[in-house]
């Protein structure tokens, strides 16, 4: 048989034939390349797409907040998904907007506020101080890194200097402040009757011919909206990862293997005094702030403290209260030319003045924590939940990918799919086209939901 469909298939007309077939598939094959990388969006502002990707993101970043806000309370239930993530994009929105006009004013947050902003930040301190590990596990947590974040943090302080500066130069003009004055004081006298609707019933019930006639000419006031009740089968990644077992053997080797990650690195209780220049400042003027901050200096030399006159003299507001202290600092935090000098300090000793593009600084380092190695006891936990996201991650999408196969072949029915991954037919009560409770809240799970194929020919969706 083969033979004989290999001989009818010499022919000019069969190769013809071949060739139109294989010209959808062709055409279909490159759309395919072309659509790999495209990410869906959920917004476009301005140019500026905003994907689904970081809106799912800054959602789970804000619930994880409020969870810690609220707990496991009754005002942590309220905050639909559906209401939280048009909420977050909202705040997406607006922040885009902020950041175009604030560009387009030339506004800008220095690299020191941002860096105080950071460590004055109550979350990342511990007894007090900035904490470089709580710093970080928290950044890991999100999802950011060190870089990520302090671009967040310097657009947000952009965003709230232009709110500022907007609030800040409002005014009340004294037309708007007597039309003010006149309305609040007003006084109004009300004469009102109340009529009862039981007053006015009729004697007798109208009867069920009166009350079909009614329902009949008012059918569009008695309708319920579409609904369905939906046999569902949740494939969840967090579920994955708290079963994801990792012994005690695989999490040491990882620790081993990466020994670089776990050096806490040098640590310096700084203290700084800062006078600022302006950066268009003429050489008379620097000069003028270089005399002024070395007879500080001097002053410092001769039996001053160094605390008492930093909180006098230095124009650092984040630190000057605090006598100058800048807590527990790492290389890498703070501008190359202060770093430098800081970490070529003896405990005790007053640097020379250190000229960076904020001014002059006089820098005492008051503390040294040499480099240690964080033992496997103190990192377990962190090196338990990244293997677990590995692994969960692995799985979640070798198991999605077969959970589309086994849909695919058994398109009517969610039970041979749910056996073949261990998983559970989950049923829905009731559900509107405006969405029910968590994963029923999900555009795409109603959009599958009320689709043709779902409703009229009971077929499965992904």
């Amino acid at each position: 048989m083969l033979q004989t469909i290999r001989t009818r298939t010499q022919g000019w007309v069969a190769w013809v034939i071949v060739a139109l077939i294989s010209i959808p598939f062709a055409l279909w094959g490159i759309q395919s390349y072309f659509d790999v990388g495209s990410e869906p969006v959920a917004a476009t502002i301005n140019g500026i797409e905003i994907s689904n990707r970081d809106l799912d993101r800054r959602v789970q970043e804000t619930r994880i907040k409020l969870r810690e806000q609220l707990g496991n309370s009754d005002k942590f239930a309220t905050f639909e998904d559906q209401r939280l993530r048009t909420e977050v994009l909202e705040n997406l929105i607006q922040e885009l907007l902020l950041r175009d006009v604030t560009q387009q004013l030339g506004l800008r947050v220095s690299d020191q506020d941002v860096q105080l902003q950071i460590l004055s930040e109550p979350a990342f301190q511990k007894d007090g101080r900035f904490h470089r590990e709580t710093y970080e596990r928290m950044l890991q947590l999100q999802g950011l890194t060190p870089v990520q974040f302090e671009a967040q943090v310097r657009q947000q302080m952009t965003g709230t200097q232009l709110i500022r500066a907007v609030a800040g130069s409002e005014f009340v003009t004294r037309a708007e402040f007597s039309q003010y004055q006149r309305l609040i004081q007003q006084q109004r006298e009300l004469v009102y009757t109340q009529f009862h609707t039981a007053d006015f019933a009729p004697a007798t019930p109208p009867d069920d011919a009166a009350s079909g006639a009614f329902y009949n000419t008012n059918t569009a006031r008695f309708q319920t909206p579409e609904q369905v009740k939906l046999d569902y089968i949740l494939l969840d990644a967090s579920a994955l990862a708290t079963q994801t077992v990792i012994s005690d053997d695989e999490l040491r080797q990882h620790y081993t293997a990466n020994p670089a990650r776990f050096i806490q690195p040098e640590r310096r209780q700084i203290s700084h005094l800062l006078l600022k220049v302006a950066s268009d400042a003429d050489d008379a003027a620097a000069n003028e702030v270089l005399t002024k901050l070395n007879d500080i200096r001097a002053r410092i030399l001769a039996g001053e403290a160094f605390a008492d006159l930093a909180k006098q003299f230095s124009a650092d507001a984040g630190s000057a209260a605090q006598g100058g202290s800048l807590g527990d600092v790492e290389k890498g935090v703070m501008v190359p030319a202060f770093e430098q000098a800081a970490f070529a300090l003896p405990v005790g000793e007053v640097s020379a003045p250190v000229r960076t593009q904020f001014g002059y600084h006089l820098i005492v380092v008051t503390a040294i924590t040499p480099p240690v190695t964080k033992p496997f006891e103190e990192v377990r936990e962190q090196l338990l939940a990244e293997l677990r996201k590995q692994r969960s991650d692995a799985q979640f999408y070798e198991l999605g990918e077969r959970l589309a196969n086994l849909a695919y072949e058994s398109p009517d029915r969610l039970e041979p799919a749910a056996e073949a991954l261990g998983l559970t037919v989950q049923k829905s009560d009731w559900l509107a086209r405006t969405g029910g409770t968590g994963i029923l809240s999900q555009p795409k799970v109603l959009a599958a939901a009320f689709s043709e194929e779902v409703l009229t020919e009971g077929a499965t969706a992904n």
